[in-house]
């Protein structure tokens, strides 16, 4: 990998803060000279390939005509929820370290105090702004777009085709050019979010149809009726096939208008941009395994498993043209801020999580850590261990999440493990059969809630965590 380009006087992390527009670069902190611009897509639902396999993400990089200098084989969300996927990536920072829950259902005006990050959290784009760096925010299908644009100097809802689901792409390459093009001033960051790859909802799509999307938004227990009654809906033979089919179909057409999109940015020549390619949030495929024996959204998920939450993860190098890296170890979107800011000689701020992806070295034992609803989960070598709290409407910027955690029985029930190098679809649970592995990622696991909830003990006040528990559809996530 290259290594960043231009030098930066001294910083102080602590400085860094959110800057909607930092105005013209000469009145920035310091711009270092002939930094790179950078894009970065995220196709929400797009999740990893299969180890050993190929299927959506193969499919994505084949119709892009280009393959990834890196190739992250085992990158994780932290969360599965869109915009609080979007907003950790953003923040470097987990939910909870942040702290940050989802957007309500039905596009209300009055958010949840939690809807958004801090002020005094800095994000990629705000500390991008300091050096003087123009960001821009575009996206398709994303509710209140506005929301994650805070962080941006601009940021721009696009329209979907006209009567269909999915993105038009030449409508949103003409939009992204003419950003661009305003902004050649500057170093650009342009962060992308398209949904054309989330399912959930399609009624051409076996199981999708109807109304899952709302459903996602409002998130929903293993308890809680399905739409339509108990049991319609379910799986049928063949319906994971043709998913996944459907997944590549879809993946394809995308990396086709990706590709046109790019070449409109001078990508991929040496002049060209840095692209970073990623997704929110990964997927269920009318796969029934592996999910503490509730029933599985046939499409979609609202479960934290190993298909929803591992997603592909690359980066392709201005002029790169050397065979693909693949990397194995385990790494985590919020690894961006600090592999972004490294690549435009920036300071990283304090608190993000993240490392450097683009360190020649990889950082033995690393691991991913991700919550949702009352679910927390841990990824570190061959082994994902998921723990669920089993408490209604609750969310995990509650600290009861934290103290069930701490005091249940490290026994199976409340928690699963699963190697899910050599069984992806986690069909066979090893909470039982190795109890020793069980106990040291349930302690792992412990230790990253902790470090989590430390770092935004200071904004979870009480009375802010009692309108999270009278309003558990806005603070389930």
């Amino acid at each position: 990998m290259g290594s960043a380009r231009g030098l930066v006087l001294g910083l102080a992390a602590a400085a860094c803060g959110r800057a909607p527009d930092p105005g013209p670069a000469t009145d920035a902190v310091v711009r270092p000279a002939q930094a790179p611009d950078v894009v970065i897509v995220l196709l929400g639902g797009l999740r990893a390939d299969p180890p050993g396999g190929t299927a959506a993400e193969e499919a994505l990089y084949r119709a892009l005509g280009r393959a990834p200098d890196v190739r992250f084989d085992a990158a994780y969300v932290q969360s599965i929820a869109p915009s609080v996927s979007l907003g950790s990536l953003l923040a470097g920072r987990p939910p909870s370290a942040v702290p940050l829950c989802g957007l309500p259902a039905g596009g209300e005006d009055d958010l949840p105090w939690c809807a958004s990050v801090p002020d005094d959290v800095p994000t990629l784009p705000g500390v991008l702004g300091l050096y003087g760096w123009r960001t821009a925010l575009f996206g398709v299908g994303f509710p209140r777009l506005d929301v994650p644009g805070r962080s941006f100097s601009w940021s721009e809802a696009v329209p979907e085709r006209a009567g269909a689901d999915g993105a038009d792409w030449g409508l949103l390459g003409e939009r992204v050019r003419a950003w661009w093009e305003g902004a050649s001033a500057a170093s650009r960051l342009a962060v992308l979010y398209v949904d054309d790859l989330d399912l959930a909802g399609r009624p051409d799509v076996p199981g999708g149809g109807g109304p899952p999307r709302l459903w996602q938004a409002l998130g929903r227990l293993g308890s809680l009726p399905r739409p339509g009654g108990p049991g319609e809906g379910a799986a049928q033979p063949g319906d994971a096939e043709a998913a996944i089919a459907r997944l590549a179909e879809e993946a394809g057409a995308a990396g086709s208008g990706l590709a046109g999109l790019l070449g409109g940015l001078g990508w991929p020549g040496p002049e060209g941009p840095w692209v970073i390619l990623s997704s929110t949030h990964g997927c269920n495929l009318a796969e029934g395994s592996g999910a503490f024996a509730v029933n599985l959204d046939h499409v979609g998920g609202d479960v934290l498993l190993d298909r929803t939450m591992r997603v592909p993860l690359a980066l392709f190098e201005p002029g790169g043209e050397g065979p693909t890296r693949r990397v194995a170890d385990v790494v985590e979107l919020v690894d961006l801020v600090p592999t972004v800011l490294r690549i435009a000689g920036a300071v990283p701020p304090a608190g993000a999580w993240g490392r450097d992806l683009t360190a020649a070295e990889p950082e033995p034992g690393a691991s991913a850590y991700c919550e949702y609803g009352d679910m927390l989960a841990l990824r570190r070598d061959r082994f994902l261990l998921v723990f669920r709290s089993l408490q209604h409407g609750h969310s995990t910027l509650d600290p009861e999440v934290t103290v069930r955690l701490r005091r249940q029985p490290v026994r199976p029930g409340a928690f699963t493990l699963h190697d899910v190098v050599s069984d992806p679809l986690q069909r066979h649970d090893l909470a039982a059969s190795d109890p020793a592995t069980l106990a040291l990622m349930r302690d792992l696991l412990v230790a990253s809630r902790g470090r989590a909830e430390a770092a935004a003990e200071v904004r979870v006040t009480p009375k802010r965590l009692w309108d999270l528990r009278m309003s558990p559809s806005r603070g389930y996530w």
